[in-house]
């Protein structure tokens, strides 16, 4: 089975930094994907999908580290067909399911109201909102069922090291570290009478190694001119991080027409690996205090909307994240600026 989706969107930013004024308008967006599903046999599926996200007129992608998997989205993916999902869902029994392969990691639990779509990702967008691999294991308990019950753990990785700081190499001597991703999560619906579909989600996810290939930074030395003292061209170890998410939404609440969630989330960022000198030259270059986050980060995220009518939905979302707040999300077409990504408050409406 193929389906269809497309998306055409304009954009008008307009911002200050430092007392400076900015703007990015009349900008121009499409998104397409192609999606699939298969029915392999009475116990294997395949689901997939293609995907391009272009801004009109743009011809390429801008280059590291927004080239790995990881990083492809509608603000610099460029007009690349890329697999956006690919995984075999195999029911070993009615209660257990094995999964492999690019999974649903975008749009998931919490971008549901805002996208005006079901349920598109099994992983919370204010935990992970990116594409990535992986292998899952889920178990539904049939006791359970009436409340939707699912447990899962996932294994996969971000990022395999080579000696060209390169993803493409699988037979590379192993003198660096690659960056694992470790993904918990048990999830099921309220027993509530009257209350409407719902959503209860816990997750953990573990991403040891964060590492990130890096290019042409440079460290110039205090009046000399344009000439370089270093240049850092290779991969680079921001340690270890933690995110925490606990979720909930709830549509028709009631026997309204209100929906709502709200979406909790705590990061830690530890275990740097990184010395003093490349974490000097990696802050002149623009990486924050050329660390990652040794701090606790937390994040809020609430939003609800009302629909008057299959075509008139009216809806608002609030964004707050700490000073030190990180998670693994991207862009998209209906979220531009990466809301989650906001250290400090956003606000969203849309109709």
């Amino acid at each position: 089975k193929f389906g269809l989706e497309f998306s055409t969107a304009v954009s008008n930013t307009n911002y200050k930094v430092s007392g400076q004024d900015y703007s990015a308008n009349n900008k121009w967006m499409n998104e397409l994907h192609l999606n699939m599903n298969a029915d392999i046999n009475d116990k294997t599926k395949f689901y997939g999908r293609l995907s391009m996200a272009k801004n009109w007129s743009q011809m390429a992608w801008s280059g590291t580290p927004y080239d790995l998997d990881a990083g492809r989205n509608t603000r610099t993916s460029g007009p690349v067909l890329y697999v956006d999902r690919a995984y075999l869902d195999y029911y070993i029994t009615p209660e257990w399911i094995a999964t492999i392969g690019r999974q649903p990691g975008t749009d998931g639990p919490g971008s549901n109201l805002r996208n005006n779509a079901l349920r598109q990702s099994t992983y919370p967008a204010l935990a992970i909102n990116a594409l990535g691999d992986a292998a899952v294991i889920t178990y539904k308990p049939e006791s359970l069922q009436d409340h939707k019950v699912a447990i899962r753990a996932a294994y996969g990785k971000t990022y395999q090291w080579d000696e060209e700081g390169k993803v493409r190499d699988w037979m590379s001597d192993q003198t660096n570290a690659d960056s694992n991703l470790y993904y918990a999560a048990v999830e099921g619906q309220l027993p509530i009478e009257g209350m409407g579909d719902n959503l209860l989600l816990l997750n953990v996810a573990y991403l040891s190694d964060f590492a990130l290939p890096i290019t042409n930074i440079q460290n110039l030395p205090i009046g000399t001119g344009t000439i370089p003292l270093t240049v850092i061209n290779g991969v680079y170890n921001l340690g270890d991080l933690t995110i925490t998410n606990l979720h909930f939404e709830n549509y028709k609440a009631f026997g309204t027409n209100f929906n709502y969630f709200v979406s909790l989330g705590y990061s830690h960022g530890g275990n740097n690996k990184i010395d003093s000198s490349v974490s000097t030259i990696l802050q002149k270059g623009g990486y924050g205090d050329g660390k990652f986050n040794e701090e606790d980060g937390y994040a809020v995220h609430v939003g609800g909307r009302y629909d008057f009518t299959q075509a008139l939905k009216v809806g608002y979302e609030f964004f707050w994240g700490s000073r030190y707040w990180y998670t693994m999300s991207r862009p998209s077409i209906n979220d531009p600026l990466n809301i989650r990504m906001t250290r400090g408050t956003a606000h969203d409406f849309y109709v």
